[in-house]
């Protein structure tokens, strides 16, 4: 049997940092999802140069085809696929690349703050998270999922540019206020025919915060025919988020962990913390009953101020199931000088 052997060229980055952990962090999504999803035993990865550039390159007994590019397309650091032909000299077959984008990419770029997580990394994580879950099959379909801790909204608008339903949790009044204006913004400046829901959110009689809830479509005849995305998101504390979602909803739950004062968690005095144990451990609960069964939780956090071992225990005493593999347990990466980021994944069986 001859040996198919595929290249694929990384997209750039400004970040150089990040870029150089990219290749590690892109060899381990593409063994993931052949492990989790595709079963084409993907093997023998290696960076070579190939006129100069950088090229992850491995090779497998199956060709890729449609089925597969679908995946491949989707792949958060993936410029280009090649297919390297077995001629005297090298070869380059290009494969067409053709993400489906129910959302312009340029919504989760145009927003830049302090803190913000990047936006490949966020394509990573989502990636994974539905790589690992029952739900992978469907990953084209209108799938919904949470942020418990959205922040100003990254892994929420890396979901709409899939299509997905997304919804969120967060905390603060500054940060939600940022995304929604932003979102309404983004809306009527690409002539995305929308609606708008606000309501004020109650607890013990007390208003904590605001609702907001966008049906959102690329055209007035993607409206009419219901070929609609929700955007659901709560400002309060996401401990509470079993009280505004359906028990068993979200085929997977993905949260970038605080690990900097400028996204702190808030304590019962008010204050910030970089430490997300706690959060972890009040919320998880939380979360867990908004899981289906078969669904995924993946978090990200710094494993400088909180070693995996003792989030891995937090996770898995509160009934979900760890996953491992030799790639799953190979996303650490550097971030800056005090921020070493992680990813766990975690099944609700």
């Amino acid at each position: 049997m001859i040996l198919k052997k595929y290249g694929v060229l990384i997209k750039p980055s400004f970040n150089k940092v990040f870029f150089e952990s990219s290749k590690k962090l892109m060899i381990n999504e593409i063994k993931i999802l052949d492990q989790m999803v595709l079963n084409q035993n993907y093997r023998d990865f290696q960076l070579e140069k190939i006129g100069g550039v950088d090229y992850i390159t491995f090779v497998t007994d199956e060709e890729i085809g449609d089925k597969e590019l679908k995946y491949f397309s989707r792949l958060s650091s993936l410029y280009s696929l090649f297919e390297i032909l077995p001629t005297q000299e090298v070869t380059l077959r290009p494969l067409v690349i053709d993400e489906e984008k129910y959302f312009d990419d340029d919504i989760i770029s145009i927003l830049k703050y302090t803190g913000k997580t990047n936006e490949d990394f966020t394509k990573m994580m989502l990636n994974i998270a539905i790589f690992c879950s029952d739900y992978a099959p469907n990953f084209t379909q209108r799938l919904p999922i949470l942020d418990p801790v959205a922040g100003r909204g990254t892994t929420l608008f890396q979901g709409l540019i899939y299509g997905y339903n997304v919804y969120g949790v967060e905390a603060s009044k500054k940060s939600t206020h940022a995304m929604m204006t932003f979102l309404k913004r983004y809306l009527i400046e690409k002539h995305y025919k929308h609606k708008l829901e606000q309501s004020k959110v109650r607890r013990k009689g007390r208003i904590v915060g605001k609702r907001f809830t966008f049906e959102a479509a690329p055209t007035k005849e993607d409206y009419k025919n219901n070929n609609i995305v929700t955007i659901d998101v709560v400002q309060d504390d996401t401990r509470y988020a079993d009280r505004y979602f359906k028990k068993e909803y979200f085929c997977a739950i993905i949260g970038d962990l605080p690990y900097g004062v400028q996204h702190g968690s808030p304590t019962n005095q008010g204050s910030l913390t970089r430490n997300p144990k706690k959060l972890v451990k009040d919320a998880l609960p939380a979360w867990i009953k908004l899981l289906r069964p078969g669904g995924v939780i993946a978090l990200s956090w710094n494993v400088r101020i909180l070693p995996r071992p003792q989030l891995e225990k937090i996770v898995a005493d509160s009934g979900l199931k760890v996953l491992h593999s030799e790639p799953l347990d190979n996303l650490e990466h550097v971030v800056d000088s005090s921020i070493t980021r992680d990813l766990l994944i975690a099944k609700k069986e």
